[in-house]
């Protein structure tokens, strides 16, 4: 090896080093910026059902499975993103999905009239979603311990993942229910502004280090090993995780997809800003009680997920 090779080398761990050192606490900030946008882009569609069912004349069932089909996105994106982001690393995985984002917002925003140009904008939108949770999710917490930022707290890293998430849901839906109703171009503004945000935190994602290098071929499992989770099998799981799992999405989706819905009649002249607030209720509760719920939780029991169910109970209640 040429002494200019060992050189380069010597300088790039030189500046990583200053990096850990001085920025490195904020480095986790450049990764959850492309977490807020993807989010922001996964629930920016959702006030706006009322909007393409009033004004582009589309049935109330065909509203309902544009919402669903960012599932056929964000499913495999899930599943896959995090065992090959484990194998190549987080960067190559993580990386297009500010660029897939930006190609289903530009569907959304041009396809207002085409059904087929929003299911696979909600697609696009769903699986640069998936990859930001399992792969943007992991690098957060990895860049929220040592050597990155060791004044970190334990969980740190979780509880930025998921802040960033619940953010970008409930500022994605309230800035594009509020565009659609009174801005002009009511079907592509909130589209065009979700792609300005997703290329500045593009390019911010292009600073964040590598925390997990590629394994080597002769180190990787096979794919279909790293896809099973032996955790899936555990009573925890099967008891207190199953039960309430359908709910996370489900109690949402009550909440700004059908309660907006079956309240257009009764939210007068702003449908779509209505639809929105709901958003933003909903999503802002779920942002405030993080913090609140992981004392309500503990691992000794089913206490936090007996407690979220009464919460649940009581709302459906409230919504019926």
């Amino acid at each position: 090896m040429s002494t200019q090779t060992i050189g380069a080398g010597t300088a790039a761990e030189t500046r990583l080093e200053g990096e850990r050192l001085s920025g490195g606490k904020w480095l986790w900030l450049t990764v959850a910026a492309s977490m807020f946008a993807a989010a922001w882009g996964g629930n920016e569609f959702t006030p706006l059902l009322v909007m393409y069912r009033l004004d582009h004349g589309y049935s109330p069932v065909m509203v309902d499975f544009f919402l669903f089909a960012y599932v056929v996105g964000i499913v495999p994106a899930l599943l896959l993103g995090g065992p090959l982001s484990d194998r190549l690393g987080r960067r190559p995985i993580m990386l297009p999905a500010p660029i897939i984002a930006i190609a289903g917002s530009t569907l959304l925003a041009f396809g207002a009239d085409s059904a087929a140009a929003l299911i696979l904008g909600r697609i696009l939108c769903g699986i640069a979603l998936g990859i930001g949770m399992a792969v943007g999710g992991s690098w957060v917490k990895e860049l929220s311990t040592q050597p990155w930022d060791p004044t970190a707290s334990e969980g740190a890293g979780a509880r930025r993942a998921a802040m960033s998430l619940t953010a970008g849901f409930a500022l994605g839906a309230g800035a594009a229910g509020i565009l659609a109703q009174w801005a002009p171009m009511p079907s592509v503004l909130a589209y065009l502004l979700h792609i300005a945000i997703t290329v500045l935190a593009a390019m911010a994602l292009w600073r964040a280090p590598e925390t997990r290098p590629a394994q080597a071929k002769s180190d990787r499992r096979r794919l279909i090993d790293d896809l099973k989770i032996p955790s899936a099998g555990h009573r925890r799981f099967l008891y207190v995780v199953v039960p309430l799992a359908p709910w996370v999405f489900g109690a949402a989706s009550v909440a700004y997809a059908v309660i907006p819905a079956l309240m257009t009649g009764h939210s007068g002249d702003a449908p779509v800003a209505f639809s929105a607030l709901l958003c933003m209720v909903a999503l802002t509760c779920g942002f405030a009680i993080q913090s609140l719920g992981r004392k309500i939780d503990t691992d000794r029991s089913a206490r936090g997920a007996v407690v979220a169910l009464v919460f649940l109970v009581v709302g459906m209640a409230g919504a019926a």
